[in-house]
């Protein structure tokens, strides 16, 4: 049985948009949904640069560029195995340029991956937070490399992943 994408959920109780901003976005020295590029080197692209905060539920959180037609922004995942699909939080689809209403699905580039995600759903947990979810995880052929001492780790493309740009 698979599972119904809208359905699925996750309680933050320690991690919302305002964190975001306030802490996790100067940790990472990016400006949160700030304007940002897609390097043109598929080289200069990977490994994307993330941390672990919070040591008792061991989040793990990335910046990486999301560009919709001409619009590129900084946005802050959650990286999460366990979500069957990849959400981007309102705050961020308003950043891209989405502002009336939001589309069930639609296609952005993360780090010049071509992928479809999803808005964050309106009643769930984890409002104000983007998710990158296994689908996308899985489509990149993804490796991770954790440096426990430093509470950093390096997320990895595999070899089956080819990654363009959106025009």
């Amino acid at each position: 049985m698979e599972a119904d994408f809208f359905h699925y959920d996750v309680a933050l109780t320690d991690l919302d948009s305002e964190r975001l901003v306030s802490h996790i976005a100067p940790l990472l020295n990016v400006t949160y949904l700030g304007d940002a590029e897609v390097p043109a080197e598929h080289s200069q692209r990977w490994p994307l640069h993330g941390i672990s905060i919070s040591a008792t539920m061991r989040r793990f959180v990335l910046c990486a560029p999301v560009q919709l037609r001409a619009k590129c922004v900084n946005v802050i995942f959650l990286m999460d195995t366990a979500a069957p699909a990849t959400y981007l939080s309102t705050e961020a689809l308003h950043a891209l340029g989405l502002k009336d209403s939001l589309p069930a699905e639609l296609r952005v580039s993360i780090n010049g991956v071509p992928h479809f995600v999803k808005p964050v759903p309106e009643n769930s947990h984890f409002k104000g937070v983007s998710l990158l979810g296994a689908d996308f995880l899985e489509d990149i052929d993804w490796r991770f490399v954790n440096h426990r001492p430093s509470r950093t780790f390096k997320l990895y493309v595999g070899d089956h992943t080819v990654a363009t740009t959106l025009q």
